[in-house]
């Protein structure tokens, strides 16, 4: 049976352990999870991994008894490869959570069974650090346990949104998956234009960077949406007012900017969903 969703007592396998990997490995850990009861395959492993293994992580081991949780952290092209291995599990209550960008359920299911639960994750960079947004979607095989249990294997690494359509992973992509593309490309836009306005490079970036990061701040602990935020600080014909009527300008402006950026980071997650490449 099932065990509760705590990470204590949870066990683990975790196919791929490169940066993703190990960053859910990392927030597991602080999470209370026990190294006795994780194991790892990973033909490359890192020194922290093989350091691990010296306190009771199993790292590469040649039998895994059926875990509670499979995570499927590999590169996507490498999920066909995996069948001898995950169909191992197919007679198990094991659940499958599956982070792999691109791979659909249907796929995971032809190799790990078809009455297999199945969790397909999407996390962003920021989850490296502890402040990633995860959007997951699970198969009808997945049983409100289970679900609680991927939950809190996921929040280990950042906020959690539980999806009702798989295909909404798409624009999970877009917005948050690809999403610290465009805020670091946004510093980098506010950097040029400081130095363009006369600031040293090294003040410019800086003024960029914090300004990016406590606007951040203040929107995740704010009771008031970002319209209302963008208007408490907008004084009429002021600054900033004169800033926006730039980047809000309907030929040019950010929204429909914004709006292209993410329509196309999406169309191409549909792309590689059907191609594989």
């Amino acid at each position: 049976m099932m065990k509760q969703s705590t990470l204590t007592d949870v066990t683990l396998y975790l196919i791929g352990c490169g940066k993703m990997g190990s960053s859910l490995l990392r927030g597991w850990l602080r999470k209370g999870a026990t190294l006795e009861n994780i194991s790892i395959s990973d033909p490359h492993p890192s020194q922290w991994l093989v350091a691990l293994s010296g306190d009771g992580l199993r790292l590469n081991p040649s039998q895994i008894p059926s875990p509670d949780v499979v995570v499927i952290a590999t590169k996507p092209q490498l999920i066909k490869n995996l069948g001898n291995t995950l169909s191992a599990f197919k007679a198990s209550e094991t659940l499958f959570l599956s982070i792999a960008a691109g791979t659909n359920i249907s796929t995971l299911s032809e190799i790990c069974g078809l009455r297999s639960a199945i969790v397909r994750a999407m996390p962003n960079l920021p989850a490296s650090i502890g402040q990633g947004v995860i959007g997951f979607f699970a198969n009808k095989h997945v049983t409100h346990e289970k679900v609680q249990l991927a939950r809190t294997l996921l929040s280990a690494v950042g906020d959690v949104v539980e999806l009702s359509h798989e295909e909404q992973l798409h624009a999970v992509t877009a917005v948050s998956g690809s999403g610290p593309a465009y805020v670091f490309a946004m510093a980098e836009a506010m950097e040029s234009a400081g130095i363009s306005a006369g600031l040293p490079r090294d003040i410019a970036q800086s003024l960029a960077i914090n300004t990016i990061k406590g606007a951040g701040a203040l929107m995740a602990t704010s009771e008031s949406p970002p319209c209302k935020l963008r208007s408490n600080v907008t004084s009429p014909h002021g600054t900033t007012q004169a800033a926006l009527a730039v980047l809000t300008d309907d030929a040019n402006g950010l929204k429909g900017i914004i709006e292209k950026t993410v329509s196309a980071a999406r169309n191409r997650s549909v792309a590689l969903s059907q191609t594989g490449s």
